[in-house]
């Protein structure tokens, strides 16, 4: 996969520091480095980004989904066994969008 590898705590701080701003940058570049892959998102990746702007939660929500199917969908095509985080990226994006952002950059870092 020819996703990009970022330091998790990096993100972390960052997000934290730009009140969230950074975290919106990353969410947009991960659903868009997903789609280039050939994965298909929900939404595209502005869509989603917007709705995590002023709705914080539906977004994030939306975000863990997409992101879930989206990395099945790249894992499956590189013959790598698919994993099912859906419910948990789904709860956590909507209750607390960064630490679901962070876990997907983490399976994303694991390839």
């Amino acid at each position: 996969m020819n996703l990009t590898k970022r330091q998790l705590v990096t993100l972390i701080l960052l997000s934290i520091i730009t009140c969230g701003i950074y975290a919106l940058v990353i969410e947009y570049q991960m659903i868009d480095e997903m789609e280039k892959q050939g994965a298909k998102p929900i939404l595209p990746a502005i869509g989603i980004v917007l709705l995590s702007l002023f709705f914080g939660g539906v977004g994030g929500a939306l975000f863990g989904y997409s992101a879930d199917q989206q990395l099945n969908e790249i894992k499956a095509n590189n013959g790598i066994p698919a994993t099912d985080n859906k419910i948990l990226w789904t709860v956590l994006g909507f209750v607390y969008p960064l630490i679901a952002i962070a876990l997907v950059q983490y399976e994303i870092n694991k390839y």
